[in-house]
């Protein structure tokens, strides 16, 4: 038999599993952290844990400050994805994601992160493991 509910001026989004009905008007919460101590590194592994399953997520959903974030991986069995990012300077690299730019699986969108920053250290080189091996055998051979 048919049930109706009637509430006046809420909206909710509605999910099934073919059991029940799923009532989710939650907007998602969005966390990110890291292990990483300031001046400690200037790549960084990076957190991003949902309160609840979104629908999908990018890498471009990150507002990054100087830095580049890579490496995005699903973590299984968990609302957690992981990137890293590498700083493009010696100073204050963040991330942050905007209010409403990620949904739920039930459609709510997101609210905005916390501005996750880390003080950080960029050698003034950087080594390249192919550049420099190429450099050496050439050396070698001249």
């Amino acid at each position: 038999f048919p049930v109706t509910i009637r509430l006046e001026q809420k909206t909710f989004n509605l999910t099934t599993n073919n059991s029940y009905v799923v009532i989710d008007n939650a907007q998602l919460q969005i966390s990110l952290t890291s292990d990483t101590p300031n001046n400690s590194n200037y790549i960084i592994p990076l957190i991003i844990e949902f309160s609840e399953a979104v629908a999908e997520f990018d890498i471009d959903n990150l507002e990054l400050v100087n830095c580049r974030a890579s490496n995005l991986y699903k973590i299984p069995n968990q609302n957690k994805y992981s990137c890293t990012l590498t700083a493009i300077a010696t100073g204050t690299v963040s991330a942050s994601i905007l209010a409403n730019t990620i949904t739920d699986i039930a459609g709510n969108n997101n609210l905005v992160s916390n501005i996750f920053t880390r003080e950080v250290i960029v050698p003034p080189y950087i080594p390249d493991l192919y550049w420099d091996n190429v450099s050496y055998f050439y050396n070698l051979l001249r």
